[in-house]
């Protein structure tokens, strides 16, 4: 569980040849999930700034997507009280992102 998590789960998500690995935690604030997402993925991809990030629901929240190569993308964001992380196929990572509830 990320430390200091209320509560945390990984997984992958499968479609055909696709695989798409999620990291998912509750925190205890607002603030909390804000500084957890922003600070992994600068931790995770030091030297590195973005390709684009922005507001969820008018500020509810905020993402951060890094382009990792070719084949690989990664997203970090929170919403509220929630964390969450993927990473994969960057069409694949952008298009899961785009019809996750929030």
């Amino acid at each position: 569980m990320e430390s200091g998590a209320v509560s945390a789960s990984s997984g992958t998500f499968q479609s055909d040849d696709e695989a798409l690995t999620a990291n998912l935690a509750e925190w205890g604030s607002e603030e909390e999930a804000a500084a957890f997402a922003q600070q992994r993925g600068e931790e995770e991809n030091p030297g590195q700034t973005p390709l684009v990030d922005g507001d969820i629901n008018s500020g509810a929240g905020h993402y951060w997507y890094y382009a990792i190569d070719d084949q690989t993308g990664m997203i970090y964001w929170y919403f509220g009280t929630f964390t969450g992380q993927l990473r994969g196929d960057p069409y694949s990572v952008q298009e899961f992102f785009l019809a996750f509830p929030r």
